[in-house]
C-alpha cells in the first residue's frame, strides 16, 4: 500500500486516491470507508509498482481553488532498497551509480531513506467508546470498537440486552 500524505482533509477520498495513484502506476484499490471518505492523516492506495523505476517520493498537485501542494508518499511493506538511487533492485552498498564512493556516506544528504517506509495501520485495535446505557446501571452498556479503515464493531459489555427503547 502506498500512503499519500499532506492532502487537505476534504481531498482524502476514493476519487482523489484513484486520480493521484493513476499518475504513478496502476491503481488496484483505494482504502476508504464505505462513506467514500477517509478520516485519517493520509490516504492509502494499493498500486502496482514497476520495480525497474525509482520510488516516487512526492509530487506537486493542484488542489481545489488552484492551490499548489507538495504531497509525499510512504510505502507499506517496502523491501530494502537503495537510498542513493531509489531502486528496489539493490541496496545502497551495491549501487552502480555510486561508482565506489567512500563508505563514509552521509545518509542525511541522500534523496531516499527510511522515511519512505510507511507503517501499516494495525487492524482490530482502535478506540473504544460507550454508545449505549441502561438507566440506573452505570456499568452496563455497549462498547463500539473502531479501527482505521474498518467497520465499527459493537460488543455487549454487561447487563441485559438493550432494546433501544
Amino acid at each position: 500500500m502506498e500512503q499519500i500524505h499532506n492532502l487537505p482533509l476534504k481531498s482524502i477520498t476514493r476519487e482523489t486516491g484513484r486520480a493521484i495513484g493513476a499518475k504513478l502506476e496502476e491503481v488496484l484499490d483505494v482504502d476508504v470507508a464505505e462513506s467514500r471518505v477517509h478520516w485519517g492523516k493520509f490516504l492509502r492506495v494499493r498500486v502496482q509498482i514497476d520495480v525497474t523505476k525509482k520510488i516516487v517520493r512526492g509530487k506537486r498537485i493542484v488542489i481545489e481553488g488552484g492551490e499548489q501542494r507538495w504531497i509525499t508518499f510512504k510505502y507499506e511493506r517496502l523491501p530494502n532498497f537503495c537510498y542513493h538511487c531509489g531502486l528496489l533492485s539493490h541496496g545502497l552498498k551495491d549501487c552502480e551509480e555510486r561508482n565506489g564512493v567512500d563508505e563514509q556516506l552521509d545518509l542525511s544528504k541522500l534523496q531516499y531513506g527510511a522515511w519512505l517506509h510507511g507503517e501499516a495501520p494495525r487492524r482490530g485495535k482502535g478506540d473504544i467508546m460507550k454508545v449505549g446505557h441502561e438507566e440506573g446501571r452505570a456499568n452496563w452498556g455497549w462498547a463500539a470498537s473502531k479501527s482505521e479503515g474498518s467497520k465499527a464493531m459493537v460488543t455487549r459489555v454487561g447487563g441485559r440486552e438493550w432494546s433501544g427503547k
